[in-house]
């Protein structure tokens, strides 16, 4: 269930990378709302609108309170997930759209059935041989530039919606 749960809830994690942005974020979560089936809400929709609508009037990030909730507890269902998914079904996940190195993946691989928290507190474990507390750190960096990748990588994707969706009212709009 959790690599389920990494999808549900990417949008509401794209959306807390970018928190800051109000555009970005309202973006996100009106993404996140409409995959969960209530993005044609008039209560979601007029939230979106006041979270924007902050910023227009010098508010710095998403001004609307409901909004700001529903990232951190979202987000963090993302998170929860994300350390709780094994390796194997992560390295799918984030090398999505990717061409990560062999040396990488086959590092990872090896870890394939244990999860990232299991990972995190086996590298604290004692009698654990320095070496294998190396492969375990790499294997954790290597997860979270990955996973800094995918972020980055849907806050791209919400990017080209907007400027997508600005570029079409601009010339949809009588001169």
């Amino acid at each position: 269930m959790a690599l389920e749960e990494l999808t549900m809830y990417e949008s509401a994690a794209v959306a807390a990378t970018n928190v800051e942005n109000a555009g970005l974020a309202v973006t996100s979560m009106r993404d996140f709302y409409n995959s969960r089936g209530v993005g044609d809400s008039a209560v979601i929709q007029r939230a979106l609108a006041d979270a924007f609508e902050g910023q227009k009037n010098g508010a710095k990030g998403i001004s609307h309170p409901g909004v700001v909730k529903d990232i951190g507890i979202y987000s963090g269902k993302y998170e929860a997930a994300f350390v709780d998914t094994k390796i194997s079904d992560i390295i799918g996940y984030l090398s999505d759209g990717y061409n990560m190195p062999e040396k990488a993946k086959l590092s990872l691989e090896s870890f394939g059935d244990k999860t990232f928290r299991g990972l995190s507190e086996e590298v604290k474990a004692n009698g654990i041989s320095e070496d294998s507390k190396k492969e375990i750190r790499r294997a954790i960096a290597t997860i979270e530039l990955l996973k800094n990748r995918k972020m980055q990588a849907g806050t791209l994707g919400v990017v080209n919606k907007n400027t997508t969706q600005n570029l079409e009212a601009l010339y949809t709009e009588e001169a």
